[in-house]
């Protein structure tokens, strides 16, 4: 299972990093059991080289570390998040051409935040309108009402909706 020789250390500008096990020794299955990820997602962001340090045995198996583990669970992270497979490799490329693109890639973290965000709060108003029909059904199932925003049952009589008892009629 992943061991957790995780490490934080300070560089000069005092700010913390994590610094991971780079020894390889999960296979796919592994990871995948480890991650709840389909063996099929963690080999296909392998094969789109969203994973740029996955290491291969003598007999050409994937072997993965705790730093792959990391860079797998970021760009899972982004493809969840929205970032089509083409923006993710644009960010990786980023990451692997150093801190002078530092900027660029917080900038592409904050757009994402700023899209989640937005996300959130569309499906809290659509999570509002469901409990609100949630809480008529259960109504209407305690009073054995009809539903009256059920087009079906919306049957007009001068103007007004009739009763239950006036539907039986």
């Amino acid at each position: 299972m992943l061991e957790k020789k995780v490490k934080t250390k300070k560089n000069d500008e005092n700010v913390d990093e994590v610094v991971y096990n780079r020894t390889p020794r999960y296979t796919v299955k592994d990871i995948s059991e480890m991650t709840g990820l389909s063996k099929h997602t963690i080999r296909y962001y392998d094969n789109e080289n969203l994973l740029p340090y996955v290491s291969r045995s003598d007999s050409n198996i994937r072997m993965f570390s705790d730093y792959d583990i990391a860079w797998l669970k970021t760009v899972n992270c982004l493809r969840y998040s929205g970032l089509t497979i083409l923006q993710i490799k644009d960010y990786i490329k980023l990451c692997l051409q150093g801190d002078d693109t530092i900027i660029e890639r917080a900038k592409i973290i904050f757009q994402q935040e700023k899209v989640l965000e937005d996300k959130m709060t569309e499906l809290n108003t659509q999570l509002d309108v469901i409990r609100k029909k949630k809480e008529y059904y259960e109504k209407l199932i305690k009073e054995k009402g009809i539903d009256r925003w059920n087009p079906f049952n919306e049957i007009k009589n001068e103007g007004g909706c009739l009763t239950a008892s006036e539907h039986k009629k």
